[in-house]
């Protein structure tokens, strides 16, 4: 790699965790604004939201950009390639963020007879695979990504209990099914947050070894070699 084209790289890493950071920052303050009952802390969701949006511009364009002039090759041409793809499911994060604050704002204004307390726990649990990813793709680190891939499975669980918990919690109070609608799209919305940390740690796989894992029944299975 020469001198140029790392420094360029390097600033297309940190434009794609700056992204990420403001994908867990959106994450939190949703579900918080949930926890504490305080419809006003939604607006600095949609704030961030726009800045995701430019941010997936901006790595687009960085990525064209290195393609066309740097010729890049192997791992470099990889770290390009994987850094454009996470961008795309960050920025579907970041929408999925601003979806939930509306359901929480609605939730919120309505007559909030049904709360499940596992919400925060399931948030906290989809923010840690953020995390996860983030520190996998910085350090290049295979076995950390493919940690995120087991967690998976306990976002999972998640939603099948929560679901569950608000379909009883119908049965017993018809006066809580605006309510537990509202909280039941939060926990699918939280769900699909963890399938594309998924993603992104797939992503990173390939970074490192060159193997596409996507749409394998296993995900830890070796994957297809790459040829890049």
């Amino acid at each position: 790699m020469d001198t140029l084209l790392g420094q360029y790289l390097t600033d297309l890493k940190n434009k794609v965790a700056e992204m990420a950071g403001m994908v867990e920052e959106a994450i939190l303050i949703s579900t918080k604004a949930l926890a504490r009952k305080d419809p006003e802390a939604l607006h600095r969701v949609f704030e961030i939201e726009d800045k995701i949006n430019e941010a997936h511009k901006t790595i687009d364009r960085t990525c064209f950009k290195l393609l066309a002039r740097q010729s890049p090759v192997a791992g470099d041409l990889r770290l390009i390639i994987a850094s454009g793809r996470m961008s795309v499911d960050l920025e579907r994060m970041g929408d999925l963020a601003c979806t939930i604050s509306y359901c929480v704002k609605d939730y919120l204004a309505g007559t909030p007879v049904m709360m499940v307390q596992e919400i925060p726990k399931m948030s906290d649990s989809v923010r840690q695979m953020v995390q996860m990813c983030l520190d996998a793709f910085m350090r290049e680190d295979e076995a950390l990504a493919r940690e995120v891939l087991q967690l998976d499975d306990a976002i999972d669980q998640y939603r099948d209990h929560l679901s569950q918990t608000l379909k009883d919690g119908i049965k017993t109070n018809v006066a809580s099914v605006d309510s537990s609608l509202e909280l039941y799209t939060i926990v699918r919305n939280l769900e699909r947050l963890g399938d594309h940390a998924t993603n992104i740690a797939e992503e990173v796989i390939f970074l490192v070894t060159g193997n596409d894992i996507r749409h394998l029944k296993d995900k830890l299975e070796e994957g297809v070699n790459g040829t890049i």
